[in-house]
């Protein structure tokens, strides 16, 4: 039986009302999707990027570590084309960004 989830976890995704809980199984899902996806030699590097581009603020760190991970490993074996190269290198450079813009956050709200 699939967990009910309370409103505040919810987001609404697209103008047509779906909503997509963001929990550990939904992260699951999406680092399956960019591991599926690099390396690949098509359309779907690029789908799953712009895909989680706009979700990179509300997922956990967890997941934005374990992107960075499989990424680094990937570039052994290869991103694939250079476009492809170029839209990983630049995806990882906003993962990055956006645990940066969180370290800062959270010195921010330290108090002396």
């Amino acid at each position: 039986m699939r967990t009910k989830y309370p409103k505040k976890m919810l987001k609404t995704l697209s103008e047509n009302g779906l909503a997509v809980p963001f929990d550990n199984e939904f992260e699951t899902i999406l680092i399956c999707a960019h591991r599926y996806a690099m390396g690949r030699r098509s359309y779907m590097p690029r789908l799953v990027m712009d895909y989680t581009r706009p979700m990179l603020p509300y997922l956990t760190d967890r997941f934005l570590s374990v992107f960075l991970s499989d990424i680094q490993l990937q570039k052994n074996w290869g991103l694939g084309d250079d476009c492809d190269i170029e839209d990983w290198t630049r995806f990882e450079a906003e993962v990055k960004a956006e645990q940066e813009r969180r370290k800062h956050d959270r010195h921010d709200h330290i108090q002396p």
